[in-house]
């Protein structure tokens, strides 16, 4: 699916508005460090505020590299389509390795089809469930365990990949028309740009595919994305 020139056009503009409001910013923090190291009774207070600064501003230079990385993946087509067979296995391998290391308390059941083979890249679909995985930790109910649901099967034409989760969700009447729109964040809970989810879109939508998002605040969020293969192309299967 082609993008409007003029909204891509937009879109770009507002993602680079951002990072410079953020180095403004940063270098509005590096002045008033530099006012604190030149009193003698507040240079712990400025190091470990230049400690946090470096912290903060690296994570920020770090996100809107990825970012600007995948708007040029998504937009020029510099990715490259495996057939991937079977699709359960990286989707294993894929959530595996994103969970490894989490400290989080949660429950995961799996329902995957293990006889689905899809035609994509690879490097899309671990952003997508990084993308998902990552929602359903950040907005997440602190009074209880995290549940994961995380389902693949095929529907007519498609493959659909859906993740459900039990966290704090959304009120869809009030945010739902904005859910995918770049530089949108509904709560103050986690961190975040609020540019996630449109690129996810982005990438699924560019490629065939379509997203949708169904929450209830203090119920839980379903996240179902549609693939669509790349049938027409001749690619070796993964291994």
């Amino acid at each position: 699916m082609d993008q409007d020139p003029n909204s891509l056009l937009r879109e770009v503009k507002q993602y680079f508005d951002q990072g410079k409001h953020d180095i403004k910013n940063a270098f509005h923090y590096l002045t008033l460090w530099f006012q604190l190291t030149e009193r003698e009774d507040k240079r712990d207070e400025a190091w470990a505020m230049l400690q946090e600064l470096q912290h903060t501003y690296t994570t920020k230079i770090e996100g809107l590299s990825k970012g600007f990385n995948q708007f040029l993946a998504i937009t020029t087509g510099e990715v490259s389509p495996v057939k991937i067979d079977p699709l359960s296995a990286l989707v294993e391998e894929i959530i595996s390795e994103y969970l490894i290391n989490t400290e989080i308390t949660y429950k995961l059941t799996k329902k995957l089809d293990k006889h689905i083979q899809l035609t994509y890249p690879p490097s899309f679909l671990k952003s997508i469930l990084n993308t998902l995985l990552d929602n359903a930790l950040m907005y997440r109910q602190e009074d209880r365990d995290l549940v994961l649901q995380v389902a693949l099967y095929r529907e007519t034409e498609v493959v659909v990949l859906q993740i459900q989760d039990n966290g704090t969700g959304m009120d869809m009447e009030r945010y739902g028309s904005r859910l995918f729109t770049p530089f949108q964040r509904f709560t103050k809970q986690g961190e975040g740009r609020g540019l996630s989810l449109h690129l996810v879109k982005t990438m699924v939508e560019r490629n065939g595919g379509s997203i949708t998002l169904h929450s209830k605040p203090n119920e839980g969020t379903t996240v179902t994305v549609c693939l669509r293969s790349y049938e027409s192309q001749k690619m070796p299967a993964s291994k």
